[in-house]
């Protein structure tokens, strides 16, 4: 089960509405790779040690290193375009596979609802209002273990803790939040324990008209008085750039990848865009692992043109001379980013991930254990949102031929975990 932020619609999007996306347009640039001419020339897999960190480098993501696990063909389908309400998706933007099925979170119903492994819906909390367990809207939703949920009410400002029984789920409890504007549930560290993250961030002056983004991440005690701050912070490592014009308007910098934060089992997971790789925290905010990828395909003039042609689609005509002058002015990376979507599967421990998309085809999901070594990699098949991860099972948000949300749950023929510690020599010493 996830305690990841979650996806909205769309492949490359943040899955769960928060004002940080308003604030900064979760765009980063994988800094590293500006200016270079070529991928370092290296072996496939480097092990190195900094201050008692683990650095595991790539050169490649070769296939032998990541041989394939394949999927079953089987696939698990929830959601009508007729029916009881139970089974109908309007926003469906979050989603836990759990032992006896899965929990999904619908942002326009606002509701928690059961499912179990045949399909069948099982029982819901929640709903639109202001009472015990209701929502007045649902924006977040995360799991603990196999059995607790937290839920996050944005116009209610309040935090809804859920639990998974025998019967079905049952609300709990509620902690109103009077904690200062702008924090907002990112994941779950444990059990009474909220991670939040800043989105009041302040912008740190580069050189060549770019700023930098410190984001902020806390832990709130549930258990505590709910008007104290959050008690300490984590982690203050993601940043993001963003080009801004001399009329001071913002302008995104070609070819984006979304900081994102992860939690399992007390540790933080960071994907960080700016600098090609991701990171596990501890509580106390030290490193434990660092794992860097190589660059993405060489950045072409056909994909400078393609990114212009698309942010000047929708600029008014009496704009459009001044946004393109602004675009001409944003400097381009060489390589595309090494990352695109990540997710961490709690229970195994093993970390997925995506190159950044440079082309039409589909990308591979690639598996690394908890070292940073290599696992295998598996191709799903469309472009659907990836949900939720857990041992087997791989849940993804669909859209029909009608346009209906529906949840598909993909099964793998083997787990990974089986192969988790079979990675390359090199990087297993």
């Amino acid at each position: 089960m996830k305690t990841a932020p979650r996806q909205l619609a769309g492949r490359h999007t943040a899955r769960s509405p928060r004002p940080l996306g308003a604030i900064l347009p979760a765009l980063a640039v994988t800094s590293g790779f500006l200016g270079c001419d070529s991928p370092p020339d290296a072996p496939a897999v480097t092990v190195s040690d900094s201050a008692g960190t683990r650095i595991v480098t790539y050169a490649s993501l070769d296939d032998e290193a990541f041989p394939v696990i394949d999927l079953e063909a089987r696939v698990d389908t929830i959601g009508t375009v007729e029916g009881a309400d139970e089974y109908l998706f309007r926003l469906l933007f979050s989603a836990e596979l759990v032992p006896p099925g899965i929990v999904t979170a619908d942002l326009f119903n606002s509701e928690l609802r059961l499912f179990d492994r045949s399909e069948r819906f099982v029982s819901g909390v929640g709903g639109r209002g202001e009472g015990p367990g209701e929502f007045q809207t649902l924006t977040w939703m995360r799991g603990h273990g196999d059995s607790l949920f937290h839920a996050w009410d944005q116009w209610g400002n309040r935090l809804n803790t859920v639990r998974l029984t025998e019967a079905g789920l049952r609300h709990e409890s509620s902690v109103q939040g009077s904690w200062e504007p702008g924090y907002n549930p990112v994941g779950v560290f444990s059990p009474g324990r909220v991670a939040l993250d800043n989105a009041h961030t302040v912008p740190i002056p580069t050189s060549a008209g770019l700023q930098r983004f410190e984001l902020v991440v806390s832990v709130m005690d549930l258990d505590a008085d709910p008007s104290s701050k959050p008690l300490r912070h984590v982690a203050a490592v993601e940043s993001a750039l963003r080009y801004v014009s001399e009329d001071q308007r913002l302008v995104p910098v070609p070819f984006q990848s979304i900081p994102r934060y992860f939690f399992a089992d007390g540790m933080m997971w960071l994907k960080d865009g700016v600098n090609g790789e991701f990171r596990r925290v501890r509580m106390d905010g030290s490193l434990e692992l660092v794992v860097r990828l190589p660059p993405g395909r060489q950045v072409t003039d056909r994909d400078v043109a393609a990114f212009r042609e698309r942010n000047l689609r929708n600029v008014p005509d009496e704009e459009m001379p001044a946004a393109r002058r602004r675009l001409d002015e944003v400097p381009s990376p060489s390589f595309f980013p090494s990352l695109g979507l990540m997710e961490v599967d709690d229970a195994s421990g093993l970390v997925w991930l995506t190159p950044y998309p440079s082309g039409d085809e589909p990308v591979p999901w690639y598996v690394f254990d908890s070292l940073g070594c290599p696992v295998g990699r598996v191709n799903l098949p469309g472009d659907d949102t990836v949900l939720d991860i857990a041992g087997r099972r791989i849940a993804v948000r669909n859209q029909d031929e009608m346009d209906v949300e529906r949840v598909l749950i993909h099964h793998l023929a083997e787990s990974p975990s089986d192969r988790a510690g079979s990675g390359t020599s090199d990087c297993r010493r």
